[in-house]
């Protein structure tokens, strides 16, 4: 059985290239193009492989409320599948509204296609492929606001109502499990954090976020989550496939791209590999020299990594950069992040207990030199002293 398993392609019309909206040739922002392009090739890649089943874990979209166009691409990449293989894509947080009575962004691709399986409440799946019948059972984000609303469940602390969502699901994934004909393969899909996932730049742990443990997942021949942008494989089974783009410079050394899995029959451990897509680059430099010798120029927009300089240097230095600075900001990929750092007295030598106020107010003014007018501020001084006698 051969598996393509891809997730988190954050489809996006307003993708920024580091907080900026980099428009290219045909009027779209080049960060919008990279991501369809990343999920296009892995569609592309996994038809080449010939592959019998094709995973979404999540987070097709960025938003609750996708645009036309990215509805668009989204139906463009599914196409693509369409008469070749069983397409199963799953609910997430990125595409779920606040609202209990708004659509799932997910929900208009449902029933669109007939080899296609958009599923936003937990469901396990029969799907005859190629190389024969396969389970898949399907764990959607839950919506926490409608499972909370119930009365026995308020005022319950971020950590408590995690803690019984979680029960809740592993409950699910225990009736998935009982109903599992072991003669056949078996896979879990869910976009859910895993505590014992290594964490990119895009979250880390904390009590307010819904996690689940590897060992809820247990019993199933290949779990396959989306939701954490780090490509990883937590023990034998447990797959993450990781974003298909890179999304911010703290996923910068990591590699992009989708897993081919295959799996031999159930109870087989999967063999996976990682298939790389064209990512956008991330380079940061850290060495002010280093950036100085680099010449930031934009040859191809579609190519060109996004570029920052990061680095801690004096009011001097920071002077000194001005014309650099004005070369750096004409590379349209570029972002700063450079901060100066001033050293400052608390107050003047000179400043002692045995001036008298007006002194002080004199030697005040001459160690800041501000831009008042001493007089008035010694005729204001007079004044308050004079009410206060």
């Amino acid at each position: 059985m051969r598996i393509a398993a891809i997730s988190d392609s954050h489809i996006d019309e307003k993708a920024t290239a580091g907080g900026k909206l980099v428009l290219g040739p045909d009027g779209r922002s080049i960060r919008a193009v990279d991501r369809e392009r990343c999920l296009k090739r892995a569609i592309e890649g996994a038809i080449d492989r010939k592959v019998d089943l094709i995973i979404h874990a999540g987070d097709l979209f960025e938003r609750p409320k996708p645009t036309p166009a990215e509805y668009v691409i989204a139906e463009e990449a599914l196409d693509m599948t369409m008469g070749l293989c069983p397409v199963v894509v799953c609910g997430c947080n990125h595409g779920m509204s606040q609202s209990p009575t708004e659509k799932h962004a997910l929900a208009p691709l449902a029933g669109q296609q007939a080899n296609v399986w958009v599923l936003l409440r937990p469901d396990l799946l029969r799907i005859e492929t190629k190389s024969g019948p396969i389970q898949v059972a399907v764990l959607p984000f839950p919506q926490k606001s409608l499972l909370l609303a119930k009365e026995e469940y308020a005022g319950l602390s971020p950590e408590t109502a995690n803690q019984v969502i979680s029960e809740k699901l592993a409950a699910i994934i225990r009736a998935f499990r009982a109903r599992l004909d072991p003669s056949l393969p078996s896979i879990l899909v869910s976009h859910l954090l895993i505590r014992e996932a290594v964490f990119g730049s895009d979250r880390s742990p904390d009590p307010s976020m819904l996690s689940m443990s590897a060992q809820d997942f247990e019993g199933f021949d290949l779990v396959i989550v989306g939701d954490i942008h780090r490509h990883q494989i937590v023990g034998e089974r447990l797959v993450i496939p990781g974003s298909t783009d890179r999304c911010d410079f703290g996923e910068e050394h990591e590699p992009k791209g989708w897993c081919y899995i295959e799996l031999d029959g159930p109870g087989a451990v999967p063999r996976v590999e990682l298939i790389e897509t064209p990512a956008r680059r991330y380079l940061t430099y850290r060495d002010i020299a280093e950036a100085k010798a680099e010449s930031f120029q934009s040859a191809d927009l579609t190519t060109d990594p996004i570029v920052r300089v990061k680095a801690r240097v004096s009011q001097e230095e920071y002077d000194a950069l001005g014309p650099d600075l004005v070369r750096w900001r004409q590379y349209p990929l570029f972002q700063e992040e450079i901060e100066v750092t001033r050293q400052t007295t608390a107050r003047s030598e000179a400043m002692t207990g045995a001036l008298s106020a007006e002194a002080a107010i004199t030697e005040w003014h001459r160690a800041n030199n501000r831009p008042e007018d001493l007089g008035e501020l010694l005729v204001e001084h007079r004044r308050l002293a004079g009410a206060v006698t």
